[in-house]
C-alpha cells in the first residue's frame, strides 16, 4: 500500500541537498584559500553525494491523484508507471484505506474505499 509524500519528508530531503551543497562550496573555498588538496577531494566526494541522493529520491515517480478524499495529494509509484494490480490502495492520513484507478486519460481517480 502507497502512503503519500508528506511535505515534511520533501523539505527534509531539501534541506539535505542544500546543506551538502553549502558544504561542498566551503570545502572548495578552503582549498583556494589554503591549497590544501584534501579540501578539493572532499567537495568531489560531496558532489557526488548529492547527484547520487537526487537520483535516488527522483527515481521513483510520483503521481497526482484526483477525487476522493486524497483530491490532490501526490505519491509514489513504480519508476516505469505501473500500478502493482488494477488499483492502487492508498492510506489516507486519518489511516483509511481507499481506491485508485486509472481512467481513460490515464489519471489516478478516486473509485472507492477499502
Amino acid at each position: 500500500m502507497e502512503r503519500p509524500a508528506t511535505a515534511r519528508e520533501q523539505h527534509g530531503q531539501r534541506l539535505v541537498l542544500c546543506v551538502l551543497m553549502i558544504a561542498a562550496t566551503t570545502s572548495l573555498t578552503a582549498w583556494y584559500a589554503t591549497g590544501i588538496v584534501h579540501f578539493a577531494v572532499a567537495a568531489v566526494a560531496i558532489a557526488v553525494l548529492v547527484v547520487g541522493c537526487a537520483l535516488v529520491w527522483c527515481s521513483s515517480r510520483s503521481v497526482q491523484l484526483y477525487g476522493g478524499p486524497m483530491d490532490g495529494a501526490r505519491v509514489r509509484v513504480a519508476p516505469n508507471g505501473r500500478l502493482p494490480g488494477a488499483h492502487l490502495e492508498v492510506l489516507t492520513f486519518d489511516g483509511d484505506r481507499v481506491r485508485y484507478g486509472r481512467d481513460t486519460a490515464g489519471r489516478l481517480t478516486f473509485r472507492g474505499g477499502v
